[in-house]
């Protein structure tokens, strides 16, 4: 495995290490803590605007407004620092994002939660119902808008017992071929007390012809609550991610949109990015990879693309593993 690594800046070294497992599921919804295990809810995502839909998750003291664009690939989580909820009333509160103020009605009797396929255990159960009140939201530079009244009723429901998983038969897997990747972090300071950091990785088959893969997320430590956002570009060409073997430089050009321009690390360097990489994030325009004093990244090839894999099988768990971390640092 070749590997090349810059320095971390001190202060947010943890979060920022963890941010790679999170880049596909920084934004969406983070599993409840052991302590709001007596239900859940979950309403039906609300169509917005520009393409956006808005699905919106929580339990006793958690709660998640996720809007997606599938589109554009794109993905952004409002996480309030504080949410006291119960299974009758949900009250969310985003400072300048918005709000929303729901009531649960049942609708019907409840009914199983399926095991996934191919596992044995207990299934869970759930309360289907209708959620009504007031939905007031606005992404930051108007990325997306949603307003909902009073006297329109929205499908969700209640999880009132999660399932219970003893074992699942292993599926079928096919040996991965070596993967090159690449990884940039950045982070900015955007208030006294409030931050936002970013990370993108870039990953294709050590082949000619290999598709590159790229992912880009940040966290963001604002007044009233955490946003997570994050974008991708699938299928992109080899020449998206180029590097010499033995490796001495590596280069990521995503050469589409929402990124823009292009980064370089090399072993004379410290792996600190140059050039002109920019990313527009959904609220966030403009972040980038290759300017200030807290930019890095990394370059390696490995047997298997353990790092993409993992995120991909539990997205949520790699998620909440993100914001405990950054939450103790």
């Amino acid at each position: 495995m070749n590997i090349i690594t810059g320095p971390v800046a001190a202060r947010r070294g943890v979060a920022l290490a963890i941010a790679l497992a999170a880049l596909v599921a920084c934004a969406l919804a983070v599993l409840p803590s052991a302590a709001d295990a007596s239900f859940r809810f979950e309403l039906k995502p609300i169509k917005a605007t520009k393409g956006y839909k808005v699905h919106i998750t929580g339990a006793k003291s958690f709660a998640s407004v996720n809007v997606e664009n599938r589109k554009l690939g794109a993905l952004v989580s409002y996480q309030p620092y504080k949410s006291k909820n119960t299974r009758k009333k949900v009250t969310i509160k985003l400072g300048q994002v918005g709000s929303a103020k729901l009531k649960f009605k049942k609708k019907g009797k409840a009914k199983e939660v399926a095991l996934p396929k191919g596992c044995s255990g207990k299934p869970g159960k759930q309360q289907p119902g209708v959620f009504t009140g007031k939905i007031d939201l606005k992404g930051e530079e108007g990325f997306f808008k949603l307003k909902v009244g009073s006297g329109k009723k929205l499908a969700g429901k209640l999880i009132l017992k999660e399932p219970t998983i003893k074992k699942c038969k292993p599926g079928k897997s096919t040996p991965d071929p070596d993967y090159a990747s690449l990884t940039l972090f950045n982070s900015f300071d955007v208030g006294s007390d409030n931050w936002v950091q970013g990370a993108l990785f870039a990953s294709r088959p050590d082949t000619p012809d290999g598709k590159t893969e790229i992912f880009a997320s940040t966290i963001e430590d604002l007044p009233k609550y955490w946003a997570f956002r994050s974008v991708s570009a699938r299928n992109r060409p080899t020449s998206a991610l180029q590097y010499t073997k033995p490796f001495t430089t590596a280069t990521v050009t995503p050469g589409v949109a929402p990124f823009r321009g292009s980064a370089t690390i090399n072993q004379e360097s410290a792996a600190v990015p140059t050039g002109d990489l920019e990313v527009d994030f959904p609220g966030r325009p403009g972040f980038s990879f290759t300017q200030g004093p807290d930019r890095h990244g990394m370059f390696y090839i490995q047997s298997s693309n353990v790092t993409y894999e993992s995120v991909l099988r539990d997205p949520a768990a790699a998620a909440a593993k993100l914001r405990d971390a950054v939450k103790a640092g």
